[in-house]
């Protein structure tokens, strides 16, 4: 179970990770995260399935600091984490990279939850993962607590050899705005394409030559068209 820790919550006036907000009383989302973790592990047994955070170096310390302090059921955060590369920002007016002696740390950001396969490669987390006979990996947002491992679906892609399998649902324009009350007309290209959102159930597997697949759930704000 992968689960994707690299934002910052600045959106909702955060400057540590969304992961770390309190969604119920004073437990976070990374504590329920834990909680169904632990769940998960106590209805298969034993200490399947593993668990990683792909967080960023604006996340790592918190995070970390978090889980030993909250969540020691988990073990040692540092054998949790998934450090995610970082990318350096750039000038919108020529592109070249910024320059910010006073706090250099801004001077770079993470690139995004598509990193994850260049970080378990590059990190060496892919061959501890298939040494250790894991094959399946279930991914989804830190914030999004709907996104839980499916033992049937995982199941039945073992046994069926799938490549790949996805739910999906049809949407509608207040759907793909956000809901905005003031949201535009679909344009005529999206008019003449056949527009669909992932839902929070989605789930896939994505065999690769490496023997590891991919089992992953989308968030409500995957969107795409076809």
């Amino acid at each position: 179970v992968i689960k994707l820790n690299g934002g910052l919550g600045t959106g909702m006036g955060l400057e540590k990770a969304k992961s770390l907000l309190p969604v119920r009383g004073t437990d976070t989302f990374l504590d329920l995260i834990a909680r169904q973790l632990l769940q998960l592990r106590a209805r298969t047994g034993g200490t399947a399935p593993r668990f990683l955070l792909m967080n960023s170096f604006s996340t790592s310390d918190d995070t970390c600091a978090h889980l030993a302090a909250h969540q020691p059921a988990l073990g040692d955060p540092a054998d949790l984490e998934l450090l995610q590369n970082r990318v350096p920002k750039v000038l919108a007016s020529d592109y070249s990279p910024l320059h910010w002696p006073a706090q250099p740390d801004l001077e770079w950001c993470p690139p995004g939850h598509g990193d994850i396969y260049a970080c378990l490669l590059g990190s060496g987390w892919l061959d501890r993962l298939l040494a250790d006979g894991v094959r399946y990996a279930f991914v989804s947002n830190a914030d999004n607590l709907g996104a839980t491992l499916d033992e049937t679906l995982l199941a039945w892609f073992a046994d069926s050899g799938q490549a790949f399998a996805m739910e999906v649902t049809r949407r509608t324009v207040a759907a793909a705005t956000g809901a905005s009350s003031s949201a535009k007309a679909p344009s005529a290209r999206s008019r003449t394409r056949t527009p669909f959102r992932t839902s929070t159930a989605t789930s896939f597997s994505i065999p690769t030559t490496s023997g590891f697949a991919w089992t992953a759930c989308a968030t409500n704000s995957s969107a795409t068209t076809a």
